[in-house]
């Protein structure tokens, strides 16, 4: 009897970018099947950016139980055309579909295409839920965690909702050498936008410390992960470090926790532990503005932060309310300020176009680029003629987005007559990130949101205002 196959489809959510991120989601469940014997295979699209190619392997390598598509909501089409193309070339297999795209419309992904099931929130013991049901030649109406639906008849089902994992240090490390993290170091694992620091670095390791998050901003799709945060203990994330180095040497890291800071106690554990063992390592992480302090950024520059990534949003007090992001204009400038004078480079986007906006709260998140700009400019007041710094001041400002109201947030839930159909506002969409202008929930008209965007991420223009 052959073993039990499952082929894990890593999709590509911009096709204008190069891959930025090791796929570590794919990669933890990729390792969970290992430890129960299951032969798994990582197909990463997103490293090779070869769609006609994948359907070429699919040809010469068909005989899958289960195909698992992971992506982000921006995966939509792409989901589409893979699942059609698995189905025309292996009909028997169970197609599903996992990550942020199949948690924010599982309903929309069985209505119009040919996969079978959804799967919400956390995968690591669905995955394994599954295999067992699909094996044991059962149907998936126990396994929980899922939207299915019947191939005979269309119809679709919603079963029980998958229990969270209350110890995330049960999870093993992820599958690197499955996924291919080796060629990720060698081609795209620079910082590249993360600071003058971050790009004199080679070998950047993604991962994750923390899951959850107990804050609901307006334009926050991730439903599945509005509670309270679970966090993996300091020495298991030690010993992952410890790896990294080891067996690929690495020289830096991204925590992609959406909150990292949550905790001052567990942060400072945590510095103290690096600089104990002594790791080398240089990182960067994102975090509130309302939870850094002199203290804590003193830790962690010690400690090899060189950057943190905030959520400023935006320069309007009435914008913030309005996002609900539970943070104050102050707190977000004392968060800048504080990070820079640690010695960490304090970065951080701002979104336009959200309900409320208008060519006032514009003018103050203008003021606020100005007021970082020209602090910035005070303190490397005597290498300004220097390219880098330069280069380093222009992009710190260009990332300035266009709110996008998507499906799971609060946003879309209260704008779906504007947002019109379903599928098509997914289509638009779909391979493409917040820099494009989507739909108008603002009170500016669409040209002058397009010009503000403009003007907002380049300082050449400020001078003129």
């Amino acid at each position: 009897m052959r073993p039990f196959k499952v082929l894990l489809v890593n999709c590509p959510n911009r096709m204008t970018r190069a891959p930025e991120f090791f796929p570590y989601g794919l990669a933890l469940i990729s390792k969970v099947l290992k430890g129960r014997k299951v032969d798994v295979k990582i197909y990463d699209l997103n490293l090779y950016r070869d769609i006609s190619g994948f359907s070429k392997f699919l040809s010469h390598n068909f005989k899958w139980d289960i195909i698992a598509l992971s992506g982000i909501i921006t995966t939509y089409s792409i989901q589409v055309r893979l699942a059609q193309q698995i189905r025309d070339l292996v009909p028997g297999t169970l197609i599903i579909s996992g990550g942020g795209l199949a948690s924010s419309v599982p309903e929309l992904l069985l209505n119009k295409t040919e996969i079978d099931a959804a799967c919400i929130g956390e995968g690591e013991k669905t995955i394994l839920e599954l295999v067992q049901a699909w094996s044991d030649s059962r149907d998936i109406s126990q396994v929980k965690g899922i939207y299915w639906k019947k191939r005979q008849t269309g119809e679709i089902f919603k079963n029980e909702s998958q229990t969270s994992i209350p110890d995330l240090d049960i999870i093993p490390f992820p599958d690197w050498e499955g996924a291919n993290f080796e060629k990720y170091l060698r081609q795209y694992s620079s910082f590249y936008n993360k600071g003058k620091k971050a790009r004199k670095l080679q070998r950047r390791g993604d991962l994750t410390t923390t899951r959850g998050c107990p804050y609901d901003c307006s334009f926050c799709s991730n439903t599945f992960n509005r509670q309270s945060i679970r966090a993996r203990s300091v020495e298991n994330v030690i010993e992952e470090i410890k790896l990294l180095k080891k067996n690929y040497s690495i020289d830096s890291i991204d925590f992609l926790d959406e909150h990292f800071c949550f905790s001052k106690k567990r942060v400072i554990e945590f510095c103290e532990m690096i600089l104990k063992f002594k790791l080398d390592i240089c990182w960067g992480t994102a975090t509130r503005t309302d939870h850094v302090d002199k203290e804590l950024l003193q830790f962690m520059k010690k400690a090899g932060c060189i950057f943190i990534l905030f959520g400023f949003e935006t320069g309007s007090e009435k914008i913030l309310d309005n996002m609900g992001k539970k943070i104050s204009l102050q707190q977000s400038w004392e968060a800048f300020k504080l990070t820079e004078e640690s010695g960490i480079d304090a970065l951080g986007n701002l979104i336009i176009g959200h309900p409320g906006e208008n060519d006032q709260t514009i003018i103050e998140s203008l003021d606020f680029q100005r007021n970082r700009y020209g602090f910035l400019k005070n303190r490397y007041v005597e290498k300004l003629d220097e390219p880098e710094i330069q280069m380093d001041l222009q992009r710190r400002f260009a990332t300035v987005s266009y709110v996008v109201p998507y499906p799971g947030s609060r946003l879309h839930q209260k704008y779906k007559d504007k947002i019109g159909d379903l599928e098509e506002f997914m289509k638009k969409i779909s391979l493409k990130d917040a820099s494009h202008f989507v739909v108008n929930l603002s009170e500016i008209s669409p040209v002058k949101l397009l010009g503000y965007q403009q003007i907002l991420s380049n300082p050449h223009y400020w001078e003129l205002i």
